[in-house]
């Protein structure tokens, strides 16, 4: 059994300096050590603004665009562990960057002993251990798993858009860090109704996958339970290490309908981060 994870990372300059933050810290080793695989996930970069209604088939690359390109480029050939979804890196599309990375953990990331995929940001670093223990709580339940460190049970009112335009609310955990069983990711990747979630929901990453999540109820006859479980302790920060973890938003956990899960077995125990 293993966990994949999937580091969300940006396409311009500074994002190349803070992979390099990463990939000089002690996360790689931990991953490694517990037998976890991992891949940066990168869009093509932008700097131009975008015309929706242009029709400009002879339009180029802009020179600050093929700057990065060829930064890009170089860094690949150097590191190996990058993943690029062909989209433009805008900010508002996140949410389909994040379908997209789901599809490739489907098609192209998971292998037969893959339990939990995992998205994170790329100043951070999953703690093994913590995780470990939710996929057992989850698996002696007989449950999916939908996890992370900041949970909003509920909407708050200095949020915009956490709500939908019929005025629900959906669970779901901060985009920071999150992961789900492979059962969430596989159900959720190529559904027809995950790309029409923005008909009643904002674009943002994180309320979007609480959707996707809570959707699954719906769309089958399920027999598992998908369980929600927070830890504030589940990540380190690597940019900025004698930084505090954000703290918990709310407390508890949802079941919510059910899912055939992945099974969690043991994993090697921590030795550090």
């Amino acid at each position: 059994t293993s966990f994949l994870v999937l580091i969300k990372g940006g396409a311009k300059s500074k994002y190349q300096q803070r992979r390099e933050i990463w990939r000089n810290s002690k996360c790689p080793a931990s991953y490694k050590r517990h037998n976890i695989s991992y891949r940066f996930m990168l869009t093509m970069p932008t700097h131009q603004n975008i015309d929706v209604n242009s029709h400009n088939q002879g339009a180029r690359a802009s020179k600050a665009e093929t700057s990065n390109m060829a930064e890009l480029r170089d860094e690949l050939m150097v590191h190996k562990d990058m993943v690029f979804l062909l989209m433009k890196d805008v900010y508002t599309d996140f949410s389909f960057n994040t379908l997209r990375t789901f599809q490739w953990a489907v098609d192209r990331g998971m292998n037969e002993d893959l339990s939990v995929v995992v998205l994170h940001d790329d100043e951070l670093c999953l703690r093994p251990s913590v995780l470990r223990s939710m996929c057992k709580e989850a698996t002696r339940a007989n449950s999916s798993l939908y996890a992370g460190t900041i949970y909003w049970k509920e909407a708050d009112y200095e949020i915009q858009n956490q709500k939908g335009l019929d005025g629900s609310f959906t669970p779901y955990f901060d985009g920071h860090l999150y992961a789900l069983s492979r059962d969430l990711v596989t159900a959720t990747a190529y559904h027809p109704e995950t790309v029409f979630t923005s008909m009643n929901l904002g674009f943002v990453e994180d309320f979007q996958v609480g959707m996707w999540v809570r959707n699954q109820v719906d769309w089958d006859d399920l027999s598992k339970e998908i369980m929600y479980l927070h830890n504030s302790s589940l990540l380190w920060e690597v940019v900025k290490p004698t930084s505090t973890t954000p703290p918990t938003k709310a407390a508890g956990k949802v079941n919510y309908g059910g899912h055939s899960p992945s099974s969690c077995a043991e994993f090697p125990q921590d030795k550090g981060a």
